[in-house]
């Protein structure tokens, strides 16, 4: 395996090797600030957030570059230009792999979107808590369902209040139905079906009540 290594650095192409990689690392990191800041509006649309939130997308990545360019040249010099670039190019992969699944901007950190949830309970005097529950169409549950049961547990710790679990099956296509009709195109459905949803769900709940 050394005798390998050895051919291969001593070959004329590892330099073109060497220089491609560093294109690709310097084309990800722009490539990454230019997404994030063009993309600024579809992610505040997608997570339905103000800019005020969304905002901190780009603080968060500036700060943490800031704070990584003194001490990547640290490790650099202690651990080897070439396995710091490659153990970086890896780490920065997998950020941007786990951003891209998630779902909303708390998802990594369920219990602190509870404990605003029950900010929001105890200042607006809320009594009662509805919670969409996502069956299947055939009215079985699945993983979806059982973690808005979750969900609806760590609500009633937290707040001490009945939280009431709301069949969701139907309320996004009667959501998509609504904005159709009012004319909205369907590249910005994303943008407000959630909202549009969760109203019908309230409105269904509600409507027992009477």
């Amino acid at each position: 395996m050394k005798t390998f290594v050895t051919r291969f650095r001593a070959g004329k192409g590892y330099k073109w090797w060497v220089l491609g990689m560093i294109m690709i690392g310097t084309f990800m990191a722009v490539l990454d600030i230019t997404v994030v800041n063009v993309g600024m509006p579809a992610i505040m649309g997608a997570f339905r957030v103000g800019i005020s939130t969304a905002e901190w997308v780009i603080t968060a990545y500036m700060i943490t570059m800031t704070l990584m360019l003194p001490t990547a040249g640290w490790l650099a010099d202690k651990f080897g230009n070439k396995r710091v670039y490659i153990v970086g190019m890896f780490l920065f992969t997998l950020g941007s792999w786990l951003c891209g699944r998630a779902w909303t901007l708390t998802e990594w950190n369920l219990e602190r979107a509870v404990a605003a949830i029950a900010d929001v309970v105890r200042t607006e005097g809320v009594e009662r808590i509805v919670l969409g529950l996502p069956k299947n169409m055939d009215g079985t549950e699945g993983p979806r369902a059982e973690k808005s049961r979750a969900v609806a547990r760590l609500l009633t710790e937290a707040t001490g209040l009945e939280v009431v679990l709301w069949d969701e099956r139907r309320s996004s296509i009667e959501a998509h139905g609504i904005l159709h009709a009012n004319g909205r195109k369907e590249k910005k459905h994303r943008q407000t079906v959630d909202a549009v949803a969760a109203s019908l769900i309230l409105e269904g709940y509600l409507g027992t009540l009477r």
